[in-house]
């Protein structure tokens, strides 16, 4: 199926398993520009050189951690000094850890805001003038179900998540006049790494 990405730029957040990888899979199947990025070298570097010898597809992999801006901003610049600009964003980042609403200090709501909302504003404020320049851009962002029907232990993730989807649906309709989409993936249970591990 041709999605029209052929030649276009996808950045790809936490894209070294799950979910993150068969996106950045599914961007180069179509013969789009994959620049990958994801806190663990050696995962990162294995699902780079997977996606290239699958795809074909001219891939670039940037270790960097979602919740420093400076590793924000390092991965939008090597991936302009690739490509030129950013035509796709897909935000993608694990979800905060579980438990019950009593045992979540301040902290924990912190480090969770951080690592779900401020990574995905951050990306997206980073991204978003390649977009405007070109009147064209697609911003996604892989979610939870949870932003639908909260999910029995997740209360961080559960309080978190929704607030995306109301930035999201802001965006769409802000982005519009600009050609940018403003999407979000809202999966259930996939058998990733990281749900076998829960």
């Amino acid at each position: 199926m041709d999605l029209g990405l052929k030649g276009k730029v996808a950045l790809v957040v936490a894209a070294s398993k799950g979910m993150g990888k068969a996106s950045a899979m599914g961007f180069a199947a179509e013969g789009a520009h994959v620049a990958m990025c994801a806190r663990g070298e050696a995962d990162l570097k294995a699902a780079a050189d997977e996606v290239r010898t699958r795809t074909g597809a001219h891939v670039l992999a940037v270790p960097a951690d979602a919740n420093k801006l400076e590793d924000i901003e390092r991965v939008v610049t090597k991936t302009r000094g690739e490509w030129g600009s950013i035509d796709v964003l897909v935000a993608n980042v694990g979800g905060p850890p579980p438990g019950p609403f009593e045992q979540m200090t301040d902290e924990h709501w912190t480090a969770a805001f951080q690592q779900v909302h401020l990574s995905t504003v951050r990306f997206i404020r980073a991204v978003l003038p390649d977009m405007k320049k070109k009147k064209w851009g697609r911003i996604l962002a892989i979610q939870s179900s949870s932003v639908k029907q909260p999910v029995e232990g997740l209360i961080l993730s559960n309080g978190i998540r929704p607030g995306i989807a109301g930035m999201f649906k802001t965006l769409a309709n802000d982005l519009a006049k600009d050609g940018i989409t403003v999407n979000m993936v809202l999966p259930g249970r996939i058998q990733t790494d990281r749900f076998i591990g829960h």
